[in-house]
């Protein structure tokens, strides 16, 4: 751990720094002792380190995120699978992995294969929901976090209330977030997966770098809480993701009453990366 230099005059204590992906800070970390300039400064700083020790020996035999509703009572991971049988049998019985993040990208440019993007997205997201309910149906609704930058919106525009339920997924499970910059639409997913209250968190920050995909990923499982992150279709692959994605527009499936009229809305999806896979 690197440790800042010492200033010109030393005062009593000396910052130190650390780094985030390393693991949650500890707050003793702060503190580097110096001489002490009294027994009474010596006394309060020893007192201080004992009650910080017991508040994280204590955390520490609770576990990560012990308190959240989402976690299961039976310590065995909640399946969330995608719902189609040939994309199922490949990812294994509990699915895809909800201790991680997965990406999903167009295959083309367009507003068509963009839709079938987010379409793809909130399908897995409404299986996550029912699966959580039907897992712990004694738990509160959790609710989905929703992060876009102003860019991705004009791009893509807003959600729309009736589109999403007939996806499946009750409008009033979103909180949506929308940020000028894609730092800020980071900051927020990271800080969503950090409270590991949510069932699930979708981002749509751009293009995403190296270091702030490992840190969502170190967070997603940290929390226990999974992340669907949708990049552009030719933004370069982010790092650190459990599956990656790539989705076309497909022409819908026949209607069962009218058939010039549109069926259930259809979409082909890619397999481009499978970290966890069953076979190895």
């Amino acid at each position: 751990m690197d440790q800042a230099a010492a200033p010109p005059n030393p005062s009593p204590w000396s910052a130190t720094r650390f780094e985030h992906e390393a693991g949650p800070p500890r707050l003793c970390e702060f503190l580097e002792a110096r001489p002490p300039t009294s027994s009474r400064h010596a006394k309060l700083i020893e007192g201080l380190r004992q009650r910080i020790g017991g508040i994280e020996r204590h955390e520490s035999e609770l576990g990560p995120r012990a308190g959240s509703a989402l976690r299961s009572t039976t310590h065995r991971p909640i399946p969330w699978t995608v719902g189609a049988r040939e994309i199922d049998v490949c990812l294994g019985p509990l699915g895809l992995n909800a201790v991680a993040i997965h990406e999903i990208k167009p295959s083309t440019a367009g507003a068509g294969a963009a839709a079938a993007s987010m379409g793809f997205a909130l399908r897995l997201a409404a299986n996550r929901l029912q699966q959580l309910k039907a897992a712990q149906p004694e738990c509160a609704s959790p609710r989905i976090l929703w992060c876009i930058t102003r860019a991705s919106l004009n791009e893509t525009g807003e959600l729309y209330a009736p589109g999403l339920a007939a996806l499946g997924l009750d409008p009033a499970s979103l909180l949506i977030v929308e940020t000028a910059r894609a730092a800020d639409a980071l900051w927020a997913m990271e800080e969503g997966l950090k409270s590991a209250g949510l069932a699930l968190v979708i981002g749509q920050p751009g293009k995403i770098d190296l270091t702030p995909a490992r840190r969502l990923s170190l967070a997603a499982k940290q929390a226990a809480t999974p992340c669907l992150l949708l990049t552009p279709h030719n933004a370069p692959a982010a790092a650190a993701t459990s599956t990656r994605w790539r989705i076309d527009p497909t022409p819908s499936a026949l209607h069962r009453f009218d058939a010039r009229a549109p069926g259930d809305t259809r979409v082909t999806a890619t397999l481009e990366r499978c970290q966890h896979h069953p076979s190895g």
